[in-house]
């Protein structure tokens, strides 16, 4: 379970586990999250996982901002030919883009503010 984790990752890890009241530890590599959070949770801590969304409707995004495809992509700084692309199946948004699609839904002013920020 713990397999690709440098000694010097895991202390820095759990030291910051046992100073801080919330931390946040990515573990890319971990191969059973379950029996992981179980660890965590005997040992008095709350384990909480996020993960990327499997399905984002973007058509169904776009159309509740009130978004032509070429304006969601020139606000959202995607390629229109990529939204076209998503929105008629022909090929799937990876993790990064299911991760800023969603957040578009949930956020989209703050996503337009972080990306017209210089």
């Amino acid at each position: 379970m713990r397999r690709h984790v440098s000694p010097t990752l895991a202390h820095k890890a759990i030291t910051a586990l046992l100073v801080e009241p919330n931390v946040t530890v990515e573990l890319p590599m971990l191969e059973d999250a379950r029996a992981f959070e179980m660890e965590v949770e005997a040992l008095g801590a709350i384990a909480t996982r996020i993960e990327a969304p499997e399905e984002v409707d973007v058509k169904a995004i776009r159309e509740i901002l009130g978004l032509s495809q070429e304006a969601f992509a020139r606000r959202f700084g995607l390629d229109l030919a990529t939204v076209r692309n998503w929105e008629q199946k022909r090929s799937r948004p990876d993790t990064a883009a299911r991760v800023l699609l969603r957040t578009i839904e949930k956020e989209p002013d703050a996503v337009t503010r972080a990306l017209t920020a210089a």
